[in-house]
């Protein structure tokens, strides 16, 4: 999901003014671990980062924990600028929300999807098409629990096909780049790289560690 609270109706301040040059965006499975979600805020707060995509999120009453004071996404601070829900894509494992002036040319739809493992992944691949039909520009930050070459994976696993085929039917962009780190590190469980970012070739350029 998104980090943000629609009860608390916060305003984004200044984040449109930011779309023109850089925003900063995280994302992180925080394994519904309150622990990892404080750290996740501290670690946002000290890059003052613009947008945080959270999967496996700690959520209370609707409120996403440690973040219940720190943004929502709803309104811009002058007119024209808006965080716009895209309800129409939602669903337990995939958030898409809109961020721009209302222009379509100028804006950019986030989505951050789940692939949660005991699922099977095409079920998550046919929740995207329609976002990556309808919408320009897109990042798509996913926990993808598969394992290609295409984001730097050392082997395959058969979870990886359908998302290498949504990757070229609608020409995406990986936008991993070698760490010397794996995505997923796990104590007993080993380490890989199963987190996948995804945009628009029009975004490619604008995409940065």
């Amino acid at each position: 999901m998104i980090a943000g609270n629609a009860q608390t109706k916060h305003k984004v301040h200044g984040l449109w003014d930011k779309m023109n040059r850089q925003i900063s965006i995280v994302q992180h499975n925080v394994n519904r671990q309150k622990i990892a979600s404080h750290q996740l805020r501290d670690f946002s707060v000290s890059i003052k980062a613009d947008i945080i995509l959270i999967q496996e999120p700690v959520v209370s009453a609707g409120i996403v924990y440690g973040f219940e004071d720190q943004t929502c996404v709803l309104k811009g601070n002058k007119a024209g600028s808006a965080v716009l829900e895209l309800s129409q894509y939602y669903n337990e494992y995939i958030v898409a929300v809109k961020v721009g002036s209302g222009d379509d040319t100028d804006t950019i739809t986030l989505v951050s999807a789940y692939f949660k493992y005991s699922m099977p992944t095409l079920d998550f691949i046919e929740k995207l098409r329609p976002i990556l039909d309808s919408e320009m520009h897109i990042i798509i930050g996913s926990d993808a629990n598969g394992h290609s070459k295409l984001w730097h994976c050392q082997r395959k696993n058969d979870r990886d096909r359908h998302l290498d085929a949504l990757i070229e039917d609608f020409d995406q962009r990986v936008s991993n780049s070698p760490q010397p780190i794996s995505t997923y590190q796990r104590e007993g469980m080993g380490e890989s790289n199963i987190d996948v970012t995804l945009t628009t070739p029009q975004l490619q350029d604008r995409i940065h560690d």
